[in-house]
């Protein structure tokens, strides 16, 4: 007697490939629980990184020095360069070197908005430029689609002293305006307050302004010669 054709599966074998499908599923499911949880948490180290280097390069602005150097003619003036794409400053607290005292830079370099340090005494003062070949070490502060650079403060030394002048009448008086350049060596004084206009894509015509107060200082220490 012939025996017929096996056409089905036993119960056992059903049960055992049951098993195997729960399995895949199961390694399925925890693989990608394992990979978002990975993402997540790069990405809140990636913004806990951000945040920190933001705020590292907000603190240096706003701490920026008035260093006194001598220049070409002999005289003692601060240190302070304020162009369209960028600006440069002294800072006594490098937080990207390992040096007491450093030359700053915030510049743009494509899209990016990128800050950066050299030792000072390395550059000369009087012929610095900003760009990235007298940076050491820099890191990237933000990225948009466009950056541009203001600076507020006095036209000069003289303006600054007569406005605090009491033989001059407060209606005839100078004050301080938005500049797109500014430098301290031909002013002999620093900026009050520096702006960036921020524009990004996602944000279409808006323009965020990101402004930053320098350290009052008083005047006999901001590097500037009265002769």
């Amino acid at each position: 007697m012939k025996q017929s054709n096996r056409t089905g599966f036993t119960l056992i074998e059903v049960l055992i490939s049951m098993v195997i499908f729960s399995i895949v599923i199961a390694l399925a499911v925890m693989s990608y629980r394992f990979s978002l949880q990975n993402l997540t948490s790069s990405n809140s180290r990636y913004d806990i990184d951000k945040l920190s280097r933001v705020k590292l390069v907000n603190q240096q602005i706003r701490e920026a020095f008035p260093y006194g150097y001598v220049d070409e003619l002999g005289k003692t003036v601060p240190f302070f360069i304020g162009e369209k794409g960028g600006f440069a400053f002294v800072t006594r607290s490098p937080v990207l070197i390992s040096e007491p005292i450093a030359v700053s830079t915030l510049y743009i370099k494509d899209r990016d908005l990128l800050y950066c340090e050299v030792p000072l005494g390395v550059v000369s003062l009087s012929s610095f430029k900003i760009h990235e070949s007298n940076c050491e070490k820099s890191i990237s502060f933000m990225s948009s689609q466009s950056f541009e650079f203001q600076y507020f403060g006095w036209k000069d030394w003289l303006e600054f002293s007569n406005y605090y002048s009491e033989y001059l009448d407060i209606v005839v008086k100078p004050k301080p305006t938005w500049n797109d350049t500014f430098y301290a060596s031909q002013r002999r004084i620093m900026p009050l307050f520096i702006r960036i206009k921020v524009k990004n894509d996602s944000t279409r015509d808006k323009v965020n302004h990101l402004i930053y107060r320098i350290s009052r200082i008083p005047p006999s220490l901001s590097g500037a010669s009265s002769e």
